[in-house]
């Protein structure tokens, strides 16, 4: 039996409902061995061809028609569920029927599908004002698909058909010569990145100041082509590009090298408004620039898992499927669509935005039908999975290892995103423990160790690789931050320590019944969030070498502090009337402890912005 696991199914219609729908009465066609669990719905007839098992529920106000489910309380669903011997179990969702689904999985030994169809955390914020309750779902989340043995994302190739459609609005930006305001543009991104405090209007502001640079930029490139007019070889040389293939071959190199389509497209649309290239001959170097645009995602690919580099296959399949068809259409009525275009075009510019815009909306137009045999051709192309590895083979550097060719212009860039992506392990690992801590979760506890041994690994492969260029030349800029990067593996890795500090106190208080009271897990709880906040901040911090948020975190850490001698003294008070046992007060001293020290190395993460001078001069914990 093919168990689909879903919290909603018929009549409560929603994409992901309906996709539930479809898996199931296809493999009922094919197999016949499919049922569907799901919550009990009132309005359900359950008339399909196929069994439909139904579990309590009651309704999430605000959320109609959407149900709560609660399987494990519900004994007569339990007899028939536990009857069914299942050979997979899929899991269109990670709640209530994700978590029966996982638990099945285990106890039969089965595996486990789960397909991610949802934005999860835009979802959770529309509707719980809450963030820290938002950050305990998304984790809870990312912790269920962890422990899927396979994850499905069903719209990679859905978004791959966007974002060749998206990569157009650049050229359509370019083409409305905004290079007379750019100065402006630019000047305001800037101003208001100087002065606003507000992440979200700080992100704009950034995207603001690329268009400035980049209008800027094309301006300074436009004046030079300018005065190519009055060179004839130049002159000569592109109007000498009459060959289809050739200007193929051109725009796939140029791309190719650029690693950017856009700034191609840019690049043609500036020559043509001079009148150096013939439009007719544009389309075809935009077909290039298309090919030469997946250049990028197959060299990224070709050193990740197989699914990777059938995403990468599947946008050069389209390209190259694409352009052929393009050719043809060019080829037999060439001359129309090209007085088609220009109709809707007020100069030439504006000609090579629009054909490049069009090329890639009547690709997706004839291809979006034939999705699935794209991807069924990259499963010929790319045959068989990823052989399963245990957690401990698993262990790997990201962004630096064995197979990335040493560059020491690159290689400090690659140690930061090590260290951010170790930082973000260490601070979920800290929530993890805490929350163990608290629910007493033994799969919480052990994959608290688990992780912490990856932490572990990270911590003596990137001190390694930090001493393997510091033997090489480095930029200065490189060279000066060196000694701090030593310093943030080291405080990271003791952020991990002290989660595993915790998930021994979540051992110890299981195993000997100890009790904390509602009071005091409150209070860790606030101090928990507190430390959170610090931890984000520096990180973010030092991988941006920004130090916005500098005086926040120097408050907040004051008020750890703080908050540390003030818990220190309530349960001093709390042991001394007797509230609590001589056991509960320690575990609860120790974690108070070890939070402030969290905040401590925290800080230290953040001051490594800085320079070592400062660091000698004694400006950063330790």
């Amino acid at each position: 039996m093919i168990g689909l696991f879903n919290d909603c199914f018929p009549p409560i219609m929603d994409g992901v409902s309906l996709t539930t729908q479809n898996y199931a009465y296809w493999l009922h066609k094919k197999a016949g061995n499919v049922c569907v669990v799901t919550p009990k719905t009132p309005a359900a007839k359950d008339k399909e061809a196929y069994p439909v098992y139904r579990y309590s529920s009651v309704p999430i106000p605000m959320r109609k028609p959407y149900r709560l489910g609660f399987p494990r309380i519900d004994w007569p669903f339990h007899e028939r569920i536990n009857k069914l011997s299942f050979e997979l179990v899929h899991a269109h969702c990670p709640f209530s029927s994700g978590s029966l689904a996982l638990k099945i999985a285990k106890t039969q030994h089965i595996p486990l599908v789960a397909t991610f169809h949802s934005k999860y955390r835009s979802d959770f914020e529309r509707v719980i004002p809450c963030k820290a309750l938002v950050d305990y779902l998304i984790r809870s989340i990312i912790r269920f698909y962890e422990m899927a043995d396979e994850v499905w994302i069903p719209q990679a190739a859905g978004v791959i058909l966007g974002a060749n459609i998206g990569t157009t609005i650049t050229s359509q930006l370019v083409s409305f010569n905004l290079s007379k305001i750019a100065p402006l543009i630019l000047l305001v991104g800037v101003v208001v990145m100087m002065f606003t405090k507000k992440e979200k209007v700080r992100k704009v502001a950034e995207v603001v100041v690329g268009f400035g640079i980049l209008f800027v930029g094309l301006s300074t490139m436009s004046q030079a082509m300018a005065n190519m007019k009055n060179e004839p070889q130049v002159v000569n040389l592109l109007m000498s590009l009459k060959n289809p293939f050739l200007a193929t071959l051109m725009g796939f190199a140029l791309t190719a090298i650029i690693q950017s389509s856009s700034v191609t497209v840019s690049i043609v649309l500036l020559l043509a408004n001079q009148d150096l290239l013939p439009l007719p001959i544009t389309l075809y170097i935009i077909l290039g620039c298309n090919i030469g645009a997946c250049a990028t995602a197959m060299l990224a690919s070709m050193t990740g898992k197989k699914d990777a580099k059938r995403a990468a296959l599947i946008h050069l399949l389209f390209n190259i499927i694409g352009t052929v068809i393009i050719y043809i259409a060019l080829f037999v009525a060439g001359d129309q669509i090209v007085e088609l275009i220009k109709s809707i075009s007020a100069d030439n510019g504006r000609f090579v935005a629009n054909a490049h815009t069009l090329i890639k909306i009547a690709q997706v137009i004839m291809l979006f039908p034939f999705t699935g045999w794209l991807v069924k051709m990259t499963y010929l192309i790319v045959p068989g999975e990823d052989q399963k590895v245990g957690y401990r083979e698993s262990y790997q550097l990201k962004y630096i290892g064995d197979k990335v060719v040493f560059n020491p212009a690159t290689a400090v860039v690659e140690v930061i995103k090590e260290l951010e992506r170790m930082a973000s392990l260490a601070e979920e690992n800290l929530n993890r423990a805490m929350n163990a801590l608290i629910t007493l979760d033994e799969e919480d506890i052990e994959e608290v160790y688990e992780v912490e041994k990856n932490i572990n690994f990270l911590n003596h492969a990137i001190t390694d690789y930090l001493v393997k260029i510091n033997q090489t030349t480095l930029p200065i800029e490189d060279l000066n931050s060196l000694g701090a990067l030593f310093h943030v593996v080291n405080d990271i890795e003791r952020i991990g320590d002290h989660a595993e500090n915790v998930a021994d106190a979540a051992r110890q208080r299981k195993e000997e019944g100890v009790s904390i009271s509602k009071e005091a897990q409150k209070e860790l709880g606030d101090m928990l969030e507190m430390v959170n906040k610090i931890i984000r901040y520096a990180v973010e911090m030092f991988a941006k070498s920004d130090e916005s948020h500098m005086q926040e975190i120097v408050t907040l850490e004051d008020q750890v502090d703080e908050k540390e001698r003030e818990l220190q003294k309530k349960h001093v008070e709390r042991l001394t009337k007797g509230e609590c046992s001589p056991e509960a007060g320690m575990i609860f001293s120790d974690i108070v402890s070890g939070l402030e020290r969290v905040a401590d190395h925290a800080t230290n993460i953040a001051f490594a912005i800085t320079t070592e001078e400062d660091a000698e001069d004694g400006d950063i914990k330790r």
